[in-house]
């Protein structure tokens, strides 16, 4: 008695396999870009942060060379901020310079000592009685933050 092992010989896959293929695929796919989408977003967030406290720093270095004989400030806007001259922020004021943020972040908080968006600087000391936060937030998760703070002496960092 003879036993013979018979293979099926089809060629190709089935609509079952290429279906299942497509089904890890996809869901691979999708998980790499909403990853790469998160980071991209929180790298906003922060490179704007950054933008933010480099228009405080220039404001106050500009009080302090007495450029124009003038104090310079910083006002904050949901979705921009603008370097101004002057006690006030006058939003007409041709030589502001404004910096528009990126569209997936926002001012989500500004919070002053003396009230108000706007940060004075004081022309011999560089100082400011505007000491307070600014936060940097992510447009659609507001958890994704960096918080600026500006101290009394007008110098300002990167808290979180």
């Amino acid at each position: 008695m003879m036993y013979s092992l018979s293979f099926n010989k089809r060629k190709g896959v089935s609509l079952l396999e290429v279906l299942l293929a497509s089904g890890i695929i996809g869901i691979l796919l999708f998980v790499v870009v909403s990853s790469f989408t998160s980071v991209r977003d929180a790298e906003a967030v922060k490179k704007d942060a950054v933008r933010i406290l480099s228009l405080l720093h220039d404001a106050r270095t500009i009080t302090l060379a007495s450029h124009s004989t003038s104090v310079y400030g910083v006002y904050a806007s949901s979705t921009t901020v603008v370097l101004f001259r002057g006690a006030s922020y006058v939003p007409s004021d041709p030589e502001n310079r404004v910096l528009n943020l990126n569209p997936k972040t926002e001012i989500g908080g500004v919070t002053l000592a003396q009230g108000g968006y706007a940060v004075v600087f004081d022309r011999l000391t560089g100082a400011t009685e505007d000491d307070g936060t600014i936060v940097v937030q992510d447009v659609t998760d507001p958890s994704n933050a960096h918080t600026i703070t500006i101290y009394e002496t007008g110098l300002a960092e990167i808290t979180s």
